[in-house]
């Protein structure tokens, strides 16, 4: 007997929930009982494709009902799930093949030609005569990998997170613990699937027995009608995003029924969230990563109104401190590394097969990346990167900050802030921007609007406008291209 395995999600709510609705897919619903069929099928499927208890398999395509099918699939067959980007280059994809040894490739037709010997994914919309060698497992080891989900911080080449079903499990746990789950709730998925802020809405949907409202791509009219006509009641975005929601529709209130508007990727312009707040979107600050499976403190709907700027205290089952350069941990207030622990923490990095390198230190905490500040009440700010502080005339400045005023702006689409070389303060922040199609260059008005948000010394030497800003396949802005073609 496997003191590990827990019944699949999908098995339970097939039988219990057989009718409430688990996916909502181009308007069309797609219930428990349906999707439990679906399972089965892709799995006998993926068998006579060969893939069976440990291989991997890339997924590499557009938002889809038959995604979210092969991740069932997948871990019912003990496989594991590992999804890339399209925006990637195709020697890209040619490493990821020699990293993950993958026994199956599949992409959508966007997508394909990046890939040698991909297989279509829409042949899972046609039937097939496919039948299962054997029972399909109704239990899954919460210890199994899962999914390796890339990650790459702000810069550098891309890493394989390893999550495993109990990362998945106990990061939904978190959620609901602060967030609630009720019978009706239907979390809008329209940020890539291959991120885990996309993946992490997929298996929070299945694990609660709720539903997921899925889009192929984030449109900002697409979101509304989605709230109008599917009951979205959830959604998640970043500040960039929820700057086009509101502009889609500048005279609208958000309805009463929609009650979690998370956003995070980042610092979040206090006065983006002010402005949504007064359009009665409930928007609640949430930190996360990758290795966390998603979010890891994130604001309570009952977090006094003193606190509604922060990313709120750490979810249940989670710790987190705040450490300077020696490890030791600072006093409440003080700027630090962001330390993590929890159950929903990844152990490691996929090297190779066979190898996996550990994150975690000898008492399960990992380093982030990120600064970070914790009140005395427990309530956590992020600042921003370690790699992004810019120190000019010896005060530092996060490029977050900067970036997040510029991104408020509705003409300003992207933007990223790097520091150069300055003879008199040391380095100056730049700001590479790129604006929304049809918006005019106007530094002038750019600079005007920066000092009605801004201190004279986080003010930018200088701007630089692009069409369009370079993207690691993690769907980051690529700094390291960016600080390398900028450098004076």
């Amino acid at each position: 007997m496997n003191v590990n395995a827990v019944e699949y999600p999908s098995v339970r709510w097939a039988r219990e929930l057989p009718n409430h609705p688990a996916v909502v897919f181009n308007g069309n619903p797609v219930t428990y009982f349906d999707l439990a069929a679906r399972i089965e099928r892709c799995a006998a499927w993926l068998q006579a494709k060969s893939v069976s208890l440990g291989h991997r398999v890339i997924v590499s395509s557009a938002n889809s009902l038959e995604w979210v099918v092969v991740i069932h699939a997948l871990a019912r067959l003990g496989a594991v799930h590992v999804p890339i980007g399209a925006r990637i280059l195709k020697s890209q994809a040619d490493e990821y093949r020699r990293l993950y040894s993958p026994v199956l490739v599949l992409t959508d037709r966007s997508t394909a030609s990046l890939w040698s010997e991909p297989t279509l994914l829409e042949e899972l919309a046609i039937e097939t005569d496919s039948t299962l060698h054997g029972d399909l497992a109704s239990e899954i080891d919460r210890e199994s990998l899962h999914s390796i989900v890339q990650t790459s911080g702000s810069e550098g080449e891309p890493k394989g997170a390893c999550l495993s079903f109990r990362n998945h499990l106990s990061s939904a746990l978190a959620s609901a613990l602060n967030l609630g789950v009720r019978p009706d709730d239907r979390w809008l998925l329209n940020m890539p699937m291959d991120r885990i802020g996309g993946l992490a809405i997929v298996m929070r949907a299945a694990i609660y027995g709720t539903t997921v409202v899925i889009h192929d791509r984030f449109d900002a009219d697409q979101v509304w009608r989605s709230i109008d006509n599917d009951g979205v009641s959830q959604l998640s975005c970043v500040a960039s995003t929820l700057r086009r929601i509101l502009d889609a529709a500048p005279e609208r209130q958000c309805p009463d029924h929609v009650r979690t508007l998370m956003v995070g990727g980042g610092p979040v312009p206090e006065s983006l969230m002010d402005e949504a707040r007064g359009r009665g979107f409930p928007v609640l600050p949430t930190y996360g990563l990758t290795e966390t499976s998603s979010q890891i403190a994130t604001l309570s709907p009952a977090s006094p109104d003193s606190k509604r700027y922060t990313a709120g205290v750490a979810l249940p089952l989670v710790d987190i401190e705040i450490r300077d350069e020696s490890g030791s941990n600072v006093p409440s207030g003080t700027i630090g590394r962001i330390h993590v622990r929890g159950p929903m923490v990844s152990s490691g990095y996929w090297i190779k097969v066979g190898r996996i390198e550990m994150s975690l230190d000898s008492d399960g905490w990992l380093a982030t990346n990120d600064i970070g500040s914790i009140d005395d009440d427990g309530f956590l700010t992020v600042h921003g990167r370690v790699d992004n502080v810019i120190i000019s005339g010896g005060i530092k400045t996060h490029a977050e900050e900067i970036e997040n005023v510029l991104t408020s702006r509705h003409d300003v689409a992207h933007a990223v802030v790097i520091a150069i070389e300055d003879s008199e303060w040391g380095q100056s922040p730049m700001a590479i921007v790129e604006l929304e199609t049809g918006c005019d260059r106007d530094e002038a008005e750019l600079r005007k609007y920066l000092a009605e948000h801004l201190p004279k010394h986080k003010m930018p030497r200088r701007f630089e406008f692009v069409d369009a800003i370079p993207m690691l396949p993690s769907g980051k802005a690529d700094r390291q291209l960016l600080r390398s073609r900028y450098r004076t």
